[in-house]
C-alpha cells in the first residue's frame, strides 16, 4: 500500500511523518472527536469536498469540551464551554475559517503523499480532537492509497447494534465497533449491517444501506442514520433516473421479497449485496438492473461532485 502520510496540526504547529504503517492512525485510540473520510477524483480533486466540511462543523458545534471530556449539546440540558476553550474552537466552528485551514493541511498532506508514491488516488481520514493540557483543538490526517475493491459484490453480516448520536461522526462509535470489525475478517464478510429488537434494518458499521423492494430504494429515516456523501449522489441519480426513493427502515421480515440491497461508501461507492447473514442464516440476494444502474451512475457522475484542491505549483 506505499508509503502512508501521517499529518498533525496542534495550535500553530504541523508536523509530517512518513511511514509504511498503515494502523498508525487508529480513531479508537485517539482522543474523542469528530472525523470524516474523503477520496481523491484523478489525484487532485477531493468527492464532496464541501460536505466533509460541513459534516466535521456540524460535528464540532455539537459538542462542548469540558472537565476533560466531551458532551454532546442538546435540548435537555446547557453544556458550558470555558471561555478560554470556546475562543480556541470558534475558528474551527466556523465553515468559512474551518474550510481555509483544512484545505490547507490537506494540501500538504496531498504533497507529501505524491512525493513519495506514484498512485492514482488516495483515501484520507480527517480527526479533530482537543488538547486539554495544552487547551488547543488538534487535527489528524491520514493519507494512504485508496483502496481497490476485489469484487463487484459483497457478502455482509448483522448485528443487534446502532449508534448512539447517528447525526455527528463521533470518534467514540470507531470505539464501540471495533469488536464488530474483527468479524469482518473473520467471517470473510465486507459489512455488517445493524438493526434493532424489531427488526429494523438501520447502516453499516462504515456505509450507509439500502435495499430495492416494491420497485422503490428504501433506505433508514434521516435521524436514524449518518448521512454519507456517497448517498446523496445516489439519491441525486434516482431523482433523475425516477426512482422512488423512501426513507423508511428496511425490514428484515422482507427479505426473501428483496430485488436487491447494497452498501455506499466513500472508497467502495456503490456495492450490491448478493449473501446477507441474518441470525446464523444465509440468505442470497439478486442484483436487480436498477441497482446496477445506480452503481453505474455513481461511477460516472462522482467527478462532476469533486473540487479542486491540489496546489498549483505541484
Amino acid at each position: 500500500m506505499g508509503v502512508h502520510i501521517y499529518l498533525k496540526n496542534s495550535g500553530d504547529t504541523t508536523t509530517i511523518e512518513k511511514s509504511e504503517d498503515g494502523n498508525k492512525l487508529e480513531i479508537k485510540n485517539y482522543p474523542l472527536g469528530v472525523y470524516t473520510t474523503a477520496r481523491t477524483w484523478q489525484r487532485k480533486s477531493i468527492y464532496d469536498f464541501q460536505g466533509h466540511i460541513n459534516r466535521l462543523v456540524y460535528g464540532l458545534n455539537n459538542i462542548r469540551y469540558v472537565q476533560n471530556h466531551e458532551e454532546f449539546q442538546n435540548s435537555d440540558k446547557e453544556i458550558v464551554e470555558s471561555e478560554e476553550i470556546s475562543k480556541v474552537m470558534e475558528p474551527l466552528r466556523d465553515t468559512e475559517k474551518f474550510t481555509v485551514l483544512i484545505k490547507k493541511l490537506i494540501q500538504m498532506g496531498m504533497v507529501a503523499f505524491y512525493q513519495e508514491n506514484n498512485k492514482d488516488e488516495l483515501k484520507m481520514t480527517i480527526l479533530v480532537t482537543f488538547d486539554f493540557k495544552f487547551t488547543v483543538p488538534e487535527i489528524y490526517i491520514h493519507i494512504c492509497e485508496l483502496p481497490i475493491q476485489k469484487s463487484d459484490t459483497i457478502s455482509v453480516g448483522s448485528a443487534l447494534l446502532q449508534r448512539h448520536n447517528a447525526k455527528v461522526k463521533y470518534s467514540q462509535w470507531a470505539k464501540d465497533r471495533a469488536s464488530y470489525e474483527e468479524q469482518l475478517v473473520e467471517k470473510n464478510l465486507n459489512e455488517i449491517v445493524m438493526y434493532d429488537s424489531d427488526g429494523n434494518l438501520y447502516e453499516g458499521l462504515s456505509s450507509n444501506f439500502y435495499i430495492y423492494y416494491n420497485d422503490t430504494i428504501y433506505i433508514a429515516p434521516e435521524d436514524a442514520v449518518l448521512e454519507g456523501t456517497i448517498g446523496k449522489m445516489v439519491f441525486k441519480g434516482c431523482k433523475e433516473m425516477n426512482i422512488p426513493v423512501r426513507r423508511e427502515f428496511p425490514k428484515i421480515k422482507d427479505i426473501k421479497k428483496w430485488a436487491g440491497a447494497f452498501i455506499t461508501s466513500t472508497s467502495r461507492l456503490v456495492l450490491p449485496i448478493t449473501k446477507f447473514y441474518y441470525n446464523n442464516e444465509l440468505y442470497e440476494l439478486p442484483v436487480d438492473a436498477t441497482i446496477v444502474t445506480i452503481k453505474q451512475y455513481v461511477s460516472e457522475e462522482i467527478k462532476n461532485a469533486s473540487i479542486y484542491v491540489f496546489p498549483e505549483m505541484f
